[in-house]
């Protein structure tokens, strides 16, 4: 007996030394998380944030740890963030750090709600048993034997997929399903595995906003099962909470933000009652411990999030304040916020319709059109319909007489018919394009295109007059709004929207600005009195298009209003202010704005990435001596400066930049501009960017305004147009305010079709509009 025990441990002997000799040669590759939390414990971190994709995602972006250390120079921040990571896997990664914590003194942990779902909880490959082995074990003997542990099965799910397949779903209390059914919504949309030789994959896609009924399963699967006080990851909270009390760590526990708006949006309060119960579970476990947790997940407007839970940069921003506040308690409250530098105020509620209506609820169409067999645009149309007039016999709208192009403003060069479209409404609609007289910078004649949309009727009939300006497209001709249609490109559907704004009952004009059609120009973009003269002379435009041709049925109504959309906005606008100076004579019924984006300094804070249009075209407009791209933006985007901006349309604009200021602007311009210091660095440009803020001129006070705002909106956020609007209210314009929960900036025009329809055709006939100032000013 005992030569076998001599044998045996010389076997093991043996077994060990080739062990040891096999991991020497080729190493294992342990987790990066776990070698990483290992140098930071070495490097003498005293603060360690554990977190899952919230802190890190939309990647390339900052995250929430590069943010608060920024906040804590005097803490040295250590961070373990993984997606799918759960409360079982801190509770392992907590036991690990209380074994080698050197000078740890605290340790914040998200509890992220949607990770007690079955789709998280019991997915297999979100078990980490990899990571809970090494960690469990240490790195000396993890490396040592990780091809022993995985040969003998401990990197293994306790969970297989068919066991996960057949869970059952809960809404509530209530089973609704398995799992295997509600996978089926997420496969088409399903993410691909990480590059890391696992095969683990994050699931976090969302079917699209047009996929109501499986976008309403999905949001139930992920959040609305009821939480048990005896779910597994509450055992595995507790006991991470006692492991930190009980070695004299402090625990910073935080329920992380959900867009709740987009939850109530498709399953309504009951969204909010389970969440509010859920989360409600989670503060009594941990307050029975005697541990406070800080419960965010109402915190945040739609607006702040990129999807149901991973948070825009502002949104990041305020995560790390209120956890700065804990750590290095500044006030005894949480830090306020306004937009970009700040963060959100906490439970902010949006303004409340007038009328009661939900605006998701109303019928609204999908702004696509029947495309014919029809000439391209940019072709030279048919000629029929209307004749090219001769602009001086024709003009029945005339400019004030300021000069000889101002008295040429408005004066039709052509009008040729382009084809009949069918969209989905109450007419078919016949589109014309016009080319029309403007002025430009230097008080001379400059040309523009429009295209003319005329529903198509068989008695005479009269229609109001819808101007629309279109949002961003480029600076380049060929980003031409007008050519977006004919190329196939998707700059904002201006064609498509058009078309369905005419068939309800509309005279649509859809014009370019100035610069497009005259190559020797370059577009002044955000230039406020020039994108102002190119809608209201294209009004001018259409109604001499019709007074040359008397046999047209559909006729024009004694009624102008002029709508855009986001940057198109800041024109619509721009020419409410201008209009009394400018075209006195145009019968102006109203303005509206599409999540307009009417002040081009709140434009460079909340949303970068539209900086080096503005740069650009003010550099063009007012001369090198206001404003070089090299005083605002980083050393890499300097060099081919104007050639990448004017190849680039908005599109390409969105994936070369990106939306991050901290990957664009230099620190010293980036500093000053969320100071409101901007005078201090670059006083010529603000002063240009100050005198382009469009709507708030004391002319044009008697047109009615409409404020059409998505509570998702990240191009121009909810608090900065609420407080546009609050300005327009101070200087005595009429505004109605509507608010969309959960709709974003590119949906905010299909959102309130209806609404944009009836307000038209209510001041139209000479209704005063309900204003909602009254509750703007409490804002």
């Amino acid at each position: 007996m005992r030569n076998f025990f001599l044998k045996l441990a010389a076997f093991s002997a043996i077994l060990l030394t080739i062990q040891v000799v096999v991991s020497a040669i080729y190493p294992p590759e342990l987790p990066a998380e776990i070698l990483s939390l290992d140098q930071q414990l070495r490097a003498g971190v005293n603060v360690v944030y554990l977190g899952d994709s919230t802190l890190i995602h939309p990647l390339g972006e900052a995250t929430i740890p590069e943010i608060l250390r920024g906040l804590l120079p005097n803490h040295r921040l250590g961070d373990v963030a993984h997606p799918a990571y759960h409360l079982d896997l801190y509770e392992r990664y907590v036991n690990y750090l209380v074994k080698h914590k050197g000078q740890v003194e605290a340790v914040i942990i998200p509890i992220n709600m949607r990770s007690f779902s079955p789709e998280w909880d019991l997915r297999p490959t979100y078990q980490f048993e990899r990571e809970k082995t090494i960690l469990t074990y240490g790195l000396p003997l993890s490396s040592l034997f990780y091809q022993a542990f995985d040969t003998f099965g401990l990197f293994d799910s306790p969970i297989s997929q068919a066991d996960f397949q057949a869970t059952t779903v809960f809404n509530g209390d209530q089973p609704v399903g398995e799992v295997a059914e509600f996978e089926e919504l997420l496969a088409a949309t399903a993410p691909e595995a990480e590059d890391d030789g696992t095969d683990f994959a994050y699931h976090t896609n969302l079917p699209s906003e047009d996929e109501v009924e499986a976008l309403k399963k999905t949001l139930i699967y992920y959040y609305m099962p009821g939480l048990d006080y005896h779910h597994r990851k509450l055992q595995s909270l507790k006991a991470t909470s006692r492991l930190l009390t009980d070695n004299g760590i402090k625990p910073i526990f935080y329920i992380t933000p959900i867009n709740y708006e987009l939850g109530e949006r498709h399953l309504g309060q009951r969204f909010h009652r389970q969440l509010a119960e859920n989360t409600g579970v989670v503060e009594r476990v941990l307050r029975r411990k005697g541990v406070d947790v800080l419960n965010l997940v109402f915190d945040l407007e739609a607006y702040n999030f990129v999807d149901t839970e991973h948070l825009t940069e502002n949104g990041k921003t305020y995560i790390a304040k209120v956890l700065a506040a804990e750590i290095e308690p500044p006030q005894p409250h949480r830090p306020a916020s306004t937009a970009v530098d700040d963060a959100p105020t906490p439970h902010l509620s949006a303004i409340e319709q007038s009328g009661g209506d939900d605006p998701t609820n109303t019928a609204t169409p999908t702004p696509t059109a029947v495309k014919p067999n029809a000439p391209t645009p940019g072709a030279s149309p048919e000629a029929d319909s209307i004749s090219p007039p001769t602009p001086t016999a024709t003009l029945v709208v005339t400019a004030t007489p300021r000069s000889l192009a101002a008295r040429q403003a408005g004066q039709l060069v052509s009008a040729e018919f382009w084809t009949t479209f069918e969209p989905v409404g109450n007419y078919n609609v016949e589109v014309y394009r016009l080319r029309y007289k403007t002025v430009d910078r230097n008080e001379r004649v400059t040309e523009v295109e429009a295209n003319l949309y005329v529903p198509q009727v068989a008695e005479p009939t009269e229609f109001p007059v819808l101007v629309y300006g279109p949002g961003t497209t480029g600076l380049s001709d060929h980003c031409a709004p007008l050519n977006e249609w004919s190329s196939g490109n998707d700059w904002g559907a201006y064609h498509s929207y058009m078309l369905e704004y005419t068939s309800q009952g509309l005279i649509g004009v859809l014009p370019n600005y100035q610069g497009f059609d005259t190559p020797d120009l370059p577009h002044p973009y955000f230039i406020s009195e020039l994108q102002a003269r190119a809608l209201l002379d294209a009004a001018r435009a259409a109604y001499n298009a019709f007074a040359a041709s008397p046999e047209m049925a559909a006729r024009p109504l004694e009624a102008v209003v002029m709508a855009g959309y986001s940057s198109g906005g800041h024109a619509v606008f721009a020419a409410k202010d201008f209009a009394a100076s400018y075209a006195p004579e145009l019968p102006f019924k109203g303005v509206i704005g599409h999540g307009p984006t009417t002040n081009p300094i709140t434009l460079l804070k909340e949303v970068a990435v539209f900086s080096p249009y503005i740069v650009q075209a003010y550099r063009d407009f007012y001369g090198p001596e206001v404003i070089e791209p090299a005083d605002i933006f980083q050393e890499r985007w300097v060099a081919r400066f104007q050639a990448d901006v004017m190849s680039r349309c908005v599109d390409g604009l969105f994936s070369y930049y990106g939306f991050s200021a901290r990957q664009m602007y230099r620190q010293e311009f980036s500093d000053a501009l969320y100071a409101d210091r901007l005078q201090a660095v670059a006083p010529a440009f603000q002063a240009a960017l100050e005198d382009n803020t469009a709507g708030l001129s004391p002319d044009g006070q008697e047109i009615p305004v409409l404020i059409l705002q998505g509570t998702a909106d990240q191009i121009v956020t909810p608090p900065s147009q609420r407080q546009f609007a609050a300005a327009l209210c101070r200087l005595g314009n009429r505004v109605t305010y509507l608010s969309y929960p959960a709709v974003d900036h590119p949906n905010i025009r299909r959102a309130s079709f209806r609404d944009t329809i009836n307000w038209i055709e209510s001041v139209a006939a000479g209704d005063l509009p309900e204003s909602n100032c009254t509750s703007l000013a409490s804002q």
